[in-house]
């Protein structure tokens, strides 16, 4: 497993400031970014397509599945230019996305030189919640808390709900520092919340443990990364379409499965 993403390339090693080859390293930065902040395939397929078209760039081919993406145009002097990126890493961060969007519409009609781009790049400002481990525990906390609600819970069943959902984010920050992949995270996260609900019901807790579970549940369930896979497929991407679909599988199958253990071993 690779630990680090390759940083940008320094713009003073480009031959000016309309190098193809560099830029075509700032554009896969660019589509990079946008896959792994929850972006559909289409959507960076076509960025990256309107991007090269609007430096006069011919015969521009781009393909994208979300764990790999291939490009390849003929520049301004005839020369054929092929790249590639392996893409390791995905999360669901709209903030970063939107900015992403609002570059790549920026490049579409200004067509800059490589400083610009890399400049803007390094200076898009980081999401606000990201460093902040309280509003992340708060929003776990409510979330849980809020579909323990949502499916008829009582305001006990709430609160357990979200402190476990709480820990669940402690979770994800650790995974996140060890760079787990989504299917070992998806499991410890619902093998530990699973051992805490079952435990608090061992000890006597009478209230509504199936509403506890579904709340941290909610937490965990792929809705995004399913939505997208409809999304893809529907726009044509299918190869893309179903890679998402079946990840989302294994991953609500690594729910049941963590949840279960605890389950079967503790508790009925």
């Amino acid at each position: 497993m690779i630990l680090e993403i390759s940083s940008r390339i320094d713009p003073r090693k480009a031959k000016s400031e309309q190098d193809s080859r560099y830029l075509l390293s700032l554009f896969l930065d660019i589509a990079e970014e946008m896959l792994t902040s929850g972006a559909e395939t289409n959507r960076v397929e076509d960025s990256l397509f309107r991007i090269l078209k609007s430096y006069g760039y011919e015969k521009v081919n781009v393909f994208c599945i979300p764990e790999f993406i291939s490009v390849s145009f003929q520049d301004l002097e005839g020369e054929e230019i092929t790249a590639t990126r392996r893409v390791y890493t995905s999360s669901n961060n709209m903030n970063h996305l939107e900015d992403l969007n609002a570059l790549s519409r920026y490049i579409v009609k200004n067509q800059p030189g490589v400083t610009d781009i890399y400049d803007r790049l390094e200076n898009m400002p980081p999401t606000s919640y990201s460093g902040n481990m309280f509003l992340m525990a708060l929003a776990y906390f409510c979330g849980s808390a809020g579909f323990a609600i949502f499916f008829h819970g009582s305001v006990l069943d709430a609160l357990i709900s979200g402190i476990i959902g709480s820990i669940i984010m402690l979770v994800a920050k650790f995974s996140m520092i060890q760079n787990m992949n989504k299917l070992l995270f998806t499991a410890i996260s619902a093998l530990i919340s699973g051992l805490i609900a079952t435990a608090i019901h061992m000890l006597g807790y009478s209230g509504n443990i199936d509403i506890v579970m579904i709340g941290n549940i909610m937490l965990l369930i792929p809705g995004l990364a399913l939505t997208t896979s409809f999304r893809d497929m529907l726009c044509g991407d299918i190869i893309a379409g179903l890679i998402r679909m079946v990840e989302s599988v294994m991953v609500a199958a690594a729910i049941a499965v963590g949840y279960a253990i605890p389950i079967f071993f503790l508790g009925r």
